[in-house]
């Protein structure tokens, strides 16, 4: 975790279009929920930290420097690339 953003109290954040996904302007962190469950543990890579159950389910997933991710995404020239990926099940 970084700073005093706290994962596992979102309460403090809210985001009424998306409440799966939060952001913490204070520390640049963007927080995804990816499904509900406990936290066990947790993984760092990079600027990801991936936050996995006790079965290794993820559960959170913190961005850091979340505004310079979320910025590369315009360098992004065809949209059909995107639209391509298959989704992991």
């Amino acid at each position: 975790m970084c700073g005093n953003f706290n994962p596992t109290n979102p309460t403090a954040l809210t985001n009424p279009t998306n409440p799966n996904m939060l952001y913490d302007a204070e520390t640049n962190i963007l927080l995804l929920e990816i499904s509900k469950g406990k936290i066990s543990h947790a993984r760092e890579i990079g600027n990801f930290i991936f936050h996995l159950s006790s079965s290794g389910k993820p559960i959170l997933i913190e961005i850091l420097d979340a505004s310079n991710f979320i910025g590369q995404f315009d360098k992004i020239k065809d949209i059909k690339k995107i639209e391509n990926i298959i989704p992991a099940n």
